[in-house]
C-alpha cells in the first residue's frame, strides 16, 4: 500500500479523501457521544445566533473566530453536533491535501508522493474528541501557510512581504487558538538559524501578527465591551486553574505512537539518508516547531486529546520521512499496519468504552431522571452542564468559575441585582440550582419568586 502511494497525482489523493471519509463513517456509525467541550462550542454558538454578543452575554474564554464559526454553523443548522463533525472532516481533508503540496512544492523530501497526505490522514483520528470542529483545529488551517512561508524562505530570499504573510496568518490562527501564540518562536527561530533575518523583518513579523488581534480589540473597543473580554477571555483564560478532560496518562496514550514514530524517523533520517543540505534544514526547522508546540500545550487552558492538533503536520512530516527511508517493502507494509492497528484499537475504545478509557471529565453528565424539560430556556447555576445537552443556554453563565466569581454566594447586594436583571431579561423556563444560590436569591427577589414555582432541581417558571 505504500509503495502505491509514493507517486503523486490525483487518483492518489482521490483515494486518500476516501479513506478519510470512510473512517469518519466507521466512527459516526460507533454513535460518537456528544462530549463536553463539544457541548460548550455548541451552547455559545447557539447562544451567539440568538443575538448576544460573546463574552458580555456569554461567559466563556473561547477564541473570537473560532465562537463565530460555531455561530454561523448554529445559523444554518441549529444546534446540530452532526455539523461540526462533518466539517472537522472537511478541515482534515483540507489539511491533509495542502500539507502534501507544500511538501511537494517546495522539495522537502527526495521525490513527489502522497504520503504525506495519507499519514496526514492517519493520525488526525487517534481520539474520540479528534473528531470534534475544535478551535485547534480551526487554527491549524492558517497555521500550515505558516510553514509553507518558512520552507519558501528557507529555500530562498523571498523578501520582506512574506515575513508580512508568515505574521498575519499566524495572527490569525491565534484568533481561532491563543495558544498558538507560542508558535511565533517557530517561524522567528527558523530564520534566525537558517536564514536573514534583521531587525526591521522582526517588526514586519510582529506587527502582522499583532494586527489581527488589534481588530479584534477595536471591534470590542467600539462597542463598548473591552473590559468584557479582559474579565471573560483574558483573565478567565489565564488566572483559573487548567481544565483536565482527560488524565496526563490517557494523554501519553494518545501521543505514544506518534512519538515512536517521530524518534524512529530521526534516526532514519540521521543514519541512512542521502539528503541535500536544504531537506536536513527543514527536517530542523520542523523540530524547532515540535519544541515550540511544547510551549503551546503549557498554555492551554483546556487539557483533551484535540490539543495534539498542535502536533499534527509535525508527526505526519516525520512519519512520511519514516515510509520514504524504510527500503525493504516488506517491513513498510509492516510498519504501516502496525501504526493503523494501534490507532484503530486507542481511538475503538476510547469510544466504546469512554469511561475507562477517557477522563470522567470529557464526558456529559447525566441528568437527573427527575428533571423533564426539553427544548427548554435553562440556565444552570452551577458546574453540571448536561442540563443544556437537550435544551437551549439561557444566560450568560457557560463558564461557571467566572460566573461565581461575579454571583458569589447570593448573599451581597451586587449579585442580587445582577442576578435580577439577568432574570428579568432572560425569563429562563427552568433554573437547575445545585449550587443552592437562587434559593438564597429569591427569598431578597419577591418579584421574580413570584413567577416561578420551586421543584427539587431547582425552579420552574410558573
Amino acid at each position: 500500500m505504500i509503495r502505491f502511494f509514493k507517486k503523486y497525482d490525483l487518483g492518489r489523493l482521490l483515494l486518500i479523501l476516501c479513506i478519510l471519509a470512510a473512517i469518519r463513517i466507521g466512527v459516526y456509525m460507533l454513535d460518537i457521544p456528544v462530549l463536553l467541550p463539544e457541548l460548550n462550542w455548541l451552547l455559545a454558538g447557539q447562544r451567539m445566533s440568538d443575538g448576544y454578543a460573546m463574552y458580555k452575554s456569554i461567559w466563556y474564554p473561547l477564541e473570537h473566530m473560532s465562537a463565530t464559526v460555531y455561530f454561523v454553523l448554529d445559523i444554518l443548522f441549529g444546534k446540530s453536533a452532526r455539523a461540526h463533525f462533518i466539517l472537522s472532516a472537511l478541515c482534515v481533508a483540507f489539511q491533509a491535501l495542502y500539507f502534501n503540496y507544500i511538501t511537494n512544492r517546495y522539495r522537502i523530501y527526495p521525490k513527489a508522493s502522497s504520503i504525506p497526505a495519507l499519514t496526514y490522514v492517519i493520525f488526525s483520528g487517534i481520539f474520540i474528541d479528534h473528531f470534534m470542529l475544535s478551535p485547534a483545529l480551526l487554527g491549524l488551517n492558517f497555521v500550515l501557510p505558516v510553514f509553507a512561508k518558512v520552507c519558501a524562505q528557507t529555500e530562498e530570499d523571498r523578501g520582506e512581504k512574506l515575513f508580512f504573510y508568515c505574521g498575519l496568518y499566524l495572527g490569525i490562527a491565534v484568533l481561532f487558538y491563543l495558544p498558538y501564540l507560542a508558535l511565533a518562536a517557530f517561524p522567528l527561530i527558523s530564520f534566525l538559524l537558517f536564514s536573514t533575518l534583521t531587525f526591521r523583518r522582526i517588526v514586519i513579523f510582529l506587527v502582522a501578527l499583532l494586527f489581527p488581534a488589534s481588530l479584534f480589540l477595536v471591534y470590542y473597543f467600539w462597542n463598548d465591551m473591552l473590559e468584557d473580554v479582559y474579565v471573560f477571555f483574558v483573565k478567565a483564560y489565564f488566572e483559573h486553574e487548567r481544565l483536565y478532560y482527560i488524565s496526563n496518562m490517557i494523554f501519553l496514550k494518545i501521543i505514544i505512537i506518534p512519538a515512536l514514530v517521530t524518534i524512529f524517523s530521526f534516526a532514519m533520517i540521521f543514519l541512512n539518508s542521502r539528503y541535500v543540505y536544504y531537506q536536513y534544514t527543514i527536517v530542523r526547522v520542523v523540530f524547532i516547531w515540535l519544541c515550540a508546540g511544547v510551549l503551546s500545550l503549557l498554555m492551554s487552558r483546556e487539557f483533551s486529546g484535540f490539543i495534539f492538533f498542535i502536533f499534527l503536520p509535525v508527526v505526519a512530516f516525520y512519519a512520511t520521512h519514516l515510509f520514504l527511508l524504510l527500503r525493504k517493502k516488506f517491513i513498510s507494509e509492516v510498519t504501516l499496519i502496525a501504526i493503523c492497528t494501534g490507532i484503530g484499537l486507542i481511538l475503538y475504545y476510547s469510544i466504546k468504552s469512554p469511561d475507562k478509557h477517557t477522563a470522567q471529565n470529557l464526558l456529559v453528565p447525566t441528568t437527573s431522571d427527575k428533571f423533564p424539560e426539553r427544548n427548554k430556556k435553562v440556565m444552570v447555576l452551577g458546574e453540571n452542564k448536561s442540563y443544556y445537552k437537550d435544551n437551549f443556554l439561557c444566560g450568560p453563565f457557560l463558564w461557571w468559575p467566572s460566573a461565581k466569581g461575579f454571583i458569589g454566594s447570593g448573599h451581597d447586594y451586587e449579585s442580587i441585582i445582577l442576578m435580577n436583571k439577568i432574570l428579568m431579561e432572560e425569563r429562563p423556563d427552568a433554573i437547575v440550582d445545585t449550587e443552592k444560590i437562587a434559593e438564597r436569591i429569591f427569598d431578597k427577589l419577591p418579584a421574580v419568586n413570584s413567577m416561578y414555582q420551586k421543584t427539587e432541581w431547582g425552579y420552574k417558571k410558573m
